[in-house]
């Protein structure tokens, strides 16, 4: 990740403080906003006190202190990572897209070990009636239902795959027109 020139001042801005007789008062730029969308672009997760409205940034590969409690609001905001074949790196994203035209077996890498994991993939079916298959990093697979989707030509499916970094996967899949 490539960081801004800015970045250290924008972590001082958010954490500047003024310290008053009665204690401490947060003071934030006229940009606050700005500010804290570009932490949030950054990769940074912008938590909320559970019994304080101030507001903490928690960097990317921080530890959040024991005993924190937090309460996240917001959409997710992630970027679809179009594959040129059927590997997915769990390193560069969770969104995935596939075009196919035969049979396929998609495999998985980068997976975070021990620690939960999720992707969807979006796959449609320019041709065909192809046989879709998970390989090599999917050592075992429950697919909601018992079984995958008949996969069909003209047709989109979204796959959810979760795992806990322990191979097991759960698999969920939805048909939409193309």
């Amino acid at each position: 990740m490539v960081l801004p020139a800015n970045f250290q001042g924008i972590v001082n801005a958010l954490a500047g403080a003024v310290v008053l007789a009665g204690g401490p008062l947060r003071v934030y730029p006229a940009n606050y906003r700005g500010i804290v969308d570009a932490c949030r672009d950054l990769g940074a997760t912008i938590a909320e006190f559970a019994d304080s409205p101030e507001v903490m940034a928690i960097g990317v590969g921080r530890t959040v202190p024991a005993g924190f409690e937090m309460a996240l609001s917001g959409g997710f905001i992630g970027t679809r990572v179009p594959l040129a074949g059927t590997e997915i790196n769990a390193a560069t994203g969770n969104y995935f897209s596939r075009e196919i035209t035969g049979n396929s077996t998609f495999t998985i890498v980068n997976v975070p070990a021990n620690e939960l994991y999720e992707f969807s993939l979006r796959l449609t079916i320019v041709s065909g009636s192809p046989t879709v298959s998970f390989g090599s990093g999917f050592t075992a697979i429950h697919w909601e239902g018992a079984s995958p989707p008949p996969f069909t030509n003209g047709r989109v499916y979204e796959i959810s795959g979760q795992t806990e970094g322990s191979g097991l996967w759960r698999f969920k899949a939805g048909e939409f027109n193309g």
